[in-house]
């Protein structure tokens, strides 16, 4: 039995009440509103009428300024050490580490111009992170929930509720954050090193400052070693005169000692040496660890609050009875419209990446760039597959998103003959590299030669691979000529 009648708090549509599953008298605490979907509650709803502007977003985001809390100090202490880290990595190893190694034809043209992209894509995307909303509601509902009118969609509100601190709407994607005191799109989790959150507007920027401080600190702890085996005498000489000056200590006071002692009485280049070398390999461990975890929860399609099983609890709710006179006011242009919804945990990896990342060229992701890349093309939507936005095939498709075993188990012989190509180029230019004579470091002598030669090749087998890769899942997705492919595969 119907008794009352309510006001939606977001969208101002008139709904009535449903009543309680185990009290026919009594009104559902929690119900959604009959046509945004929204979380409501009778207490302070009650209504006669509906909004005039109806169907609309009823609240305004009031602005709010972060509180200077100890944690917020905390985050700009972080933030000015890592800074001073990555700017001391990138000092050492243009001043000290690659002109002992390198003649300057090799450093200028290939060790520091790698170095430069490198800390470039560090600091912007660290920037980026430091400086951008994690996760904007009011743009995701303007995107997400509105027509072009400015009404509400039907059920465009899907399960949101009222957040409280913030005084605004909260998506069921959405989580609030204390410490930066509002809610966060698409939420992964608080990071103190860059003193924000990480959200769906910031998580690509995040990713890519990982990636790009782990490669930066690989390539460096690579040629922190390097220098290190070639003035082993030194060190060693340094080493053994330290551990004589100590052997007459107890060993535990020897072993606390024993480091003081190195670092202060080496020579400024063995101590800075030793400072880059340590600051490399802890980096690469820890940074290299977050990676690890933040890719896989990519691929997965989750976040770091998903494995904390951080679920809105919307059991219990009843669906409120539309008014009839409610339907008279508005007309709408596209009452057919279905809200977007994030991919499933069953959704392929490449459309979770995709997905924050953008659909442009995945060589594009690794550019500093403030919005994600997108393919300029229009497409319709029978070309819309997977979450992957493709060309229109030309030859007949096998399959419209391969995994990567079928993709290499369809290379044919110039696939192969590719990735050998560039592979066995990147030998004797690896080479020619290497075999450069430094001025700053005579002893090396060309002795650099064979390493780089073997480290270019890797980069070269990496890249010969990917081309391949690219043909041919070009091939099996129409978009280059497959006619091996229709054959084995019995398609027209």
């Amino acid at each position: 039995m119907v008794h009352d009648t309510a006001r939606c708090w977001a969208c101002g549509s008139l709904n009535r009440l449903p009543v309680a599953a185990d009290s026919p008298a009594t009104p559902a605490p929690l119900f959604k509103c009959a046509w945004c979907a929204a979380l409501n509650s009778p207490e302070g709803n009650a209504a006669s009428t509906a909004d005039p502007a109806a169907p609309r977003l009823m609240l305004k985001q009031v602005a709010q300024r972060r509180r200077l809390t100890p944690s917020t100090v905390a985050g700009y202490v972080l933030i000015a050490i890592v800074v001073v880290l990555v700017g001391s990595i990138f000092v050492l190893a243009s001043s000290l580490v690659m002109p002992a190694l390198f003649s300057p034809l090799a450093l200028t043209t290939m060790h520091l111009p790698i170095a430069a992209l490198l800390v470039i894509n560090i600091l912007f995307n660290y920037a980026a992170c430091i400086t951008r909303h994690p996760g904007p509601v009011q743009h995701h509902l303007q995107q997400a929930t509105l027509d072009s009118g400015g009404h509400v969609q039907r059920h465009g509100l899907e399960g949101c509720g009222y957040c409280t601190p913030c005084g605004y709407y909260k998506p069921p994607q959405a989580h609030h954050c204390s410490t930066c005191g509002c809610c966060v799109m698409g939420m992964d989790h608080h990071c103190l090193y860059v003193n924000n959150c990480v959200g769906s507007a910031t998580l690509r920027h995040f990713i890519l400052f990982l990636s790009s401080l782990v490669m930066g600190v690989a390539y460096g702890l690579g040629l922190g070693l390097m220098m290190g085996w070639k003035d082993r005498a030194v060190l060693w000489r340094h080493t053994s005169n330290v551990l004589l000056a100590t052997s007459h200590m107890q060993p535990l006071l020897r072993l606390l000692t024993f480091s003081v002692r190195w670092l202060l009485g080496a020579p400024h280049w063995v101590a800075c040496w030793a400072y880059f070398t340590f600051v490399c390999w802890a980096t690469l461990l820890s940074v290299g660890l977050l990676l690890s975890r933040q890719v896989r929860l990519l691929l997965r399609g989750e976040s770091y609050l998903d494995t904390l099983q951080y679920l809105p609890q919307q059991q219990g709710l009843a669906q409120a009875v539309p008014v009839a006179a409610l339907a008279a006011p508005l007309s709408h242009a596209d009452d057919t419209f279905e809200p977007a919804t994030e991919p499933t945990l069953s959704a392929p990896a490449m459309q979770h990446v995709q997905r924050v990342f953008g659909n442009g060229h995945p060589l594009l992701w690794l550019l500093p760039a403030w919005d994600r890349p997108q393919r300029r093309q229009h497409r319709s939507a029978g070309q819309i597959k997977m979450g992957r936005i493709l060309d229109a095939p030309k030859w007949p498709v096998i399959d419209p998103a391969p995994g990567f075993g079928k993709t290499v188990s369809n290379f044919n012989l110039e696939d192969w003959g590719l990735a050998a190509a560039v592979t066995a180029i990147s030998f004797p230019l690896g080479y020619l590299a290497g075999a450069q004579r430094s001025p700053a470091f005579a002893k090396v002598s060309g002795a650099m030669a064979v390493p780089t030669m073997w480290a270019a090749a890797c980069m070269g087998g990496v890249a010969g691979f990917l081309l391949a890769y690219q043909n041919s899942n070009g091939r099996l997705m129409g978009l280059k000529p497959n006619e091996a492919e229709v054959r084995a595969y019995g398609r027209s």
